[in-house]
């Protein structure tokens, strides 16, 4: 009798480990998302300054813009959309650094 109720309480164990695997698999797919970047979109520093458009997308998803005559890259990894605008984490001051 000890036997099937240890082996009934570790089917119920496995049983429920994909529950919560799922609970947490939206979330991660939402944070992971691409952001679709576009050529000629602008994005807006962290202080709410334009940095400028988008003149090319890298492989790597990150987004390059001219400044003047100079190549600005602007990490993937900094970029979200927040009311529809694209937004960096950095400003521009810390993209000329």
């Amino acid at each position: 009798m000890r036997k099937v109720l240890t082996i009934a309480a570790a089917m119920m164990f496995v049983a429920s480990t994909p529950a919560f695997a799922s609970e947490d698999a939206p979330a991660a797919a939402a944070e992971a998302a691409p952001l679709n970047l576009k050529v000629g979109e602008f994005v807006a520093g962290a202080d709410g300054k334009r940095i400028g458009r988008i003149y090319q997308v890298s492989k790597e998803g990150n987004a390059e813009i001219i400044n003047g005559i100079r190549m600005l890259v602007v990490p993937a990894a900094t970029l979200s959309r927040v009311d529809g605008k694209l937004v960096s984490t950095l400003s521009k001051r810390d993209l000329t650094k």
